[in-house]
């Protein structure tokens, strides 16, 4: 039933029976229900710890809507430790957390490794292909293309219109395809656009430019290449 919700309770005493509450909209039969607290806030309110287990193959506990608003579910900590913790000790090749779906993390993202993981293009239904992820200590943006020069041995590189915005610490590498010449940044960076000169002229050349980002968000949140442990994790390994 929309905009209801329904809370099954078990007791075993004498016999074990089941009870519905039913908690509606527009007609509450129980105005709020507490469970550890004696002055609920909401219509379910559980002040403690909760423990859901089950046998089942399939989820244990199921929450959402087929509304187009957010999310049903949030959660949230405002203490100095970890807000969720998900300890999922799965069989070898199993996820601890398995996202159908795009995912947003408004923050960083600290891992041990990474890939990408797909069904592998010349045998999908058999195989898998994955690659690692690039890193690096800087926050870096890659761009890269191939050009060919004119009749002089100049060609004009446009990149995106918002590079110089996003962008610092530019560098340039450039590869000569085909031929022995000479190739050269004549111009950088300037209204996002640079020049390549060649010592011959229509010469194909594969270029790529990086730049370490200078967003606002990246700039109030650099990272911490190296740091010590706190006290509570000296001795102990991140990822055992």
């Amino acid at each position: 039933m929309k905009n209801s919700i329904w809370l099954l309770l078990f007791f075993c005493q004498i016999k074990a029976y089941a009870q519905f509450v039913q908690l509606e909209k527009d007609k509450i039969l129980t105005p709020r229900i507490g469970i550890g607290t004696s002055n609920p806030l909401k219509p379910l309110h559980l002040n403690g710890s909760a423990l859901f287990t089950s046998d089942e193959p399939l989820e244990n506990i199921m929450i959402g809507t087929n509304e187009s608003i957010d999310a049903k579910l949030v959660v949230y900590s405002r203490n100095f430790g970890n807000g969720v913790i998900i300890d999922a000790l799965s069989t070898p090749g199993g996820y601890g957390l398995l996202v159908k779906g795009s995912a947003h993390i408004a923050g960083n993202l600290s891992k041990a490794g990474g890939t990408f993981k797909i069904d592998h293009p010349q045998d999908p239904l058999n195989k898998y292909l994955s690659h690692s992820f690039v890193e690096s200590p800087e926050m870096i943006n890659i761009y890269s293309g191939n050009i060919t020069t004119d009749a002089h041995g100049i060609a004009q590189v446009s990149l995106p219109a918002y590079f110089e915005a996003l962008n610092a610490d530019f560098r340039y590498q450039l590869t000569v395809i085909g031929v022995f010449a000479q190739a050269i940044v004549s111009k950088k960076i300037k209204e996002n656009t640079f020049e390549i000169k060649t010592s011959t002229p229509h010469t194909e050349v594969s270029w790529q430019v990086t730049g370490t980002r200078k967003d606002e968000w990246a700039l109030q949140n650099p990272i911490k290449v190296e740091e010590e442990k706190p006290m509570t994790e000296k001795g102990k390994l991140l990822n055992n």
